[in-house]
């Protein structure tokens, strides 16, 4: 049985980990620069994919966060990682109810997955509040 990923082209791991770097140096338009150009070459590269996604909503931009994510998601369906940030991506787009949802999604495919549940709880108070205010 595989694990449903595609092997990366020669190369790839190395220029994933330049893009990562970058990205954690907060060198965000670098890294997107980076993840686009793997993505280029093998558009189906579920992590290039899924960090490019994450990079654009920190730029502010969380439409095409979402469209990233969810390709990713719908690639890598059990994917905790990748669902907590599609659920930050709804949250940060104004698209709580949903974010919800991909959370409680998250932690039906990892019970115990802390940073799902952290997050699906974060999201729950600011709707009580919102309610409240």
């Amino acid at each position: 049985m595989t694990s449903g990923k595609k092997p990366r082209a020669a190369g790839s791991d190395d220029q994933l980990a330049i893009a990562r770097r970058y990205h954690n140096e907060g060198r965000i338009a670098e890294a997107s620069a980076a993840y686009r150009r793997i993505l280029g070459r093998n558009p189906s590269d579920v992590e290039a994919m899924s960090l490019l996604g994450v990079a654009e909503g920190q730029s502010g931009r969380p439409k095409i966060a979402i469209e990233l994510l969810a390709t990713a998601a719908k690639l890598r369906p059990a994917d905790t990682g990748i669902l907590v940030n599609l659920a930050k991506a709804l949250a940060d787009g104004g698209r709580p109810d949903e974010a919800r949802r991909v959370l409680e999604d998250a932690i039906t495919h990892q019970p115990r997955s802390v940073d799902a549940r952290t997050k699906l709880a974060t999201l729950l108070l600011q709707a009580q509040r919102d309610l409240l205010s």
